[in-house]
């Protein structure tokens, strides 16, 4: 097979980085530049509209089969869980203008100034884009993380539970994603609270049906829908309380660059802005609670945590990106 062009990857980035940036606003998030924001908390709306969009996919898949149908289901509630331009319930939150979101511009972000090794970012920097934040039980994460959450955490849940795919190969197929068009082919951003989210959302499309263990361990989050009388129910509220924890939280398991251009420039960025708020921004201040969560993940914590020896440097060592603070070797 050949190699696609770098030059074809650059062109294509600026083509959705245009989409994103006049239709939806960026992609990514900056929950450092949110230090001092007041944020609404959004747990109870948020569990509520979640649990309004699966009744409608119920009751969808229900008049489509006259049977419990695990694909007839599976299929309408991707129809409202997904990403903001097929689905329903993401695109709605994108472009409402009542659901509490918090947003920083580009341009006022640690992401300010970026060059063209971060096409999309840059483009969007140029157009006055925003990155858009909620707050969920006093956890800021990326509006985007619900679409990792729904979207790609589907397509993990197809090749290891539908496909039967070792685990591994699904969490390898996650960060592969994540190094190349969906982050830093595009963005430059290379986040691990993207594939954090992708593996809890994984757990969730499990959860509905609960017919595998989870693969953490934890207990009794479903099912949230079950057959009775040959149509699905639902028997249990969704609350993303189960699953979105400081990991999902870019400022807390923070994001590595794909070039060191980029890196430095948010380096600077995130300096200038420590001295703005007279506090420092700094992933190192985070690393003691990033750490605490490889107990809850186990095995899984290399693939989604940005902690050192990650799968990422092992499978991708040449693509893995640069942590902050850039080191002295890295810029040589």
């Amino acid at each position: 097979m050949k190699t696609i062009p770098r030059i074809v990857i650059w062109i294509s980035s600026l083509a959705i980085g245009t989409g994103l940036a006049t239709n939806l606003g960026a992609k990514e998030v900056d929950t450092f530049s949110l230090t001092n924001e007041f944020m609404v908390e959004v747990a109870t709306l948020l569990d509520t509209q979640i649990n309004a969009h699966l009744t409608l996919a119920i009751e969808e898949s229900n008049r489509e089969t006259a049977i419990c149908s695990k694909e007839a289901l599976y299929g309408s509630i991707r129809k409202e869980f997904g990403n903001h331009v097929f689905d329903r319930f993401t695109k709605e939150l994108f472009r409402s203008k009542t659901f509490p979101k918090t947003s920083v511009k580009v341009s006022e972000s640690i992401y300010a100034g970026v060059g063209p090794s971060a096409p999309i970012l840059w483009l969007q920097d140029k157009l006055g884009s925003e990155l858009t934040a909620i707050q969920y039980n006093g956890i800021r994460i990326g509006l985007d993380k619900l679409e990792h959450f729904f979207g790609s955490g589907y397509l993990y849940f197809e090749k290891h539970y539908l496909q039967h795919m070792p685990l591994t190969e699904a969490l390898y197929f996650g960060a592969k994603r994540e190094i190349g068009i969906l982050g830093g082919h595009t963005t430059g951003v290379i986040s691990f609270a993207d594939l954090s989210a992708n593996f809890s959302g994984m757990r969730f499309w499990n959860h509905l049906l609960n017919e595998n263990p989870d693969p953490i361990g934890a207990q009794n989050l479903g099912p949230y829908v079950a057959c009775t009388e040959r149509k699905w129910t639902q028997v249990r509220l969704v609350t993303l309380g189960n699953y979105v924890d400081p990991t999902w939280d870019e400022a807390v398991n923070c994001n590595r660059y794909s070039n060191i251009r980029l890196a430095r420039k948010v380096q600077n960025n995130m300096e200038q802005l420590s001295r703005t708020f007279q506090k420092t921004l700094s992933c190192e201040n985070q690393a003691t609670q990033l750490a605490s969560f490889e107990t809850k993940y186990g095995s899984i914590a290399p693939w989604i945590l940005n902690l050192p020896d990650t799968a990422i440097d092992r499978h991708f060592p040449y693509q893995a990106g640069h942590a902050l603070p850039v080191s002295v070797e890295a810029e040589q």
